[in-house]
């Protein structure tokens, strides 16, 4: 991309006429910006529960508590599976409530 300079700005230029316009290339100086794409609407909001709670309990230290499952059952969420300790059946649910404090948590993870 070619642009001309100005005459006024012409007399920056040293050793040079300042009657004749100087052509240089500033394709390097320009930057095309483009616009950002707009965010999908999720058609599914009950996979972004899903997600949510499964990625908290992701987050335990104990392999037991990364394994339980979690389900929507009318409107409220049920983690299932299970631990070895009653404590760890308690982490998992307060995990979830942390990530999700409005929805309503079921807790049928069985201990043993």
């Amino acid at each position: 991309m070619e642009m001309l300079l100005d005459r006024h700005r012409s007399s920056e230029l040293d050793g040079e006429q300042r009657s004749k316009p100087r052509r240089f290339d500033a394709g390097h100086r320009l930057m095309r910006i483009l616009p950002l794409p707009a965010p999908a609407a999720n058609p599914d909001p009950q996979a972004d529960l899903l997600h949510a709670a499964h990625a908290s309990l992701q987050t335990a230290p104990s392999q037991a508590i990364r394994s339980l499952r979690c389900v929507l059952v009318d409107g409220a969420l049920e983690i299932g599976g299970k631990v070895p300790t009653y404590y760890q059946k308690q982490i998992a649910q307060e995990l979830i409530r942390r990530q999700l404090p409005t929805i309503q948590v079921n807790n049928r993870v069985q201990v043993g």
